[in-house]
């Protein structure tokens, strides 16, 4: 009995690439797309090492009040959110500035838990 196979596209098909896929998306570039920083939004480092949010990218964008508020702010509203997950700007509306924010939930629990900061936070995006 003899076997044999024929070669499949999806297997032995290599297209070149032309495009370095690695770099293909500039957070810069992104930011400057949607007219940030601004008076509303403002760019923070404050996860340049990802020791903030591991989970999120280096450079983020923030309301501009909590730039203003300072780094121990954007902690405290951290410490309030699962992974540390903030809000931050993935989307603004060219005209009308309103905008698309991601971030995890707040960690009320049980108790109903608040965080001033975290309202304050919220309240300024």
């Amino acid at each position: 009995l003899e076997i044999t196979c024929k070669p499949f596209f999806a297997v032995f098909y290599k297209p070149e690439w032309t495009i370095d896929g690695w770099n293909i998306f500039d957070t810069i570039r992104e930011f400057n797309r949607m007219h940030v920083p601004n008076e509303t939004w403002r760019i923070t480092r404050i996860n340049d090492r990802y020791d903030f949010a591991d989970t999120y990218p280096a450079m983020l964008a923030v309301p501009a009040t909590a730039i203003v508020e300072g780094e121990d702010f954007l902690q405290k509203v951290g410490e309030f959110r699962s992974k540390q997950r903030i809000p931050v700007l993935s989307w603004l509306h060219p005209i009308t500035q309103a905008s698309i924010t991601r971030s995890s939930q707040p960690m009320v629990g049980v108790t109903s838990r608040k965080s001033a900061e975290d309202e304050r936070y919220c309240s300024a995006s």
